[in-house]
């Protein structure tokens, strides 16, 4: 349990403290990442924002969110 503690805190320590940490799921598995991670991998599914306050942040996430709907409203 340590180990993950480290791993998480290291993790965090890469973002800065603004940014949107956020919970997305990656094909089945739920990790947390940054938007940019999010934005890289089309098959990834934003879950909840962990922490952070970036507005930028919350703009691109809600872009892509209009952008899946917009999608799937015109198959």
């Amino acid at each position: 349990m340590t180990n993950s503690i480290i791993q998480r805190l290291k993790r965090l320590e890469e973002i800065s403290p603004d940014r949107l940490v956020i919970l997305a799921n990656f094909d089945g598995v739920e990790k947390e990442c940054s938007v940019d991670e999010l934005e890289a991998n089309p098959n990834a599914c934003f879950v909840r924002v962990v922490s952070g306050n970036s507005l930028d942040d919350v703009q691109r996430i809600l872009n892509r969110i209009e952008a899946i709907a917009y999608a799937e409203e015109n198959l």
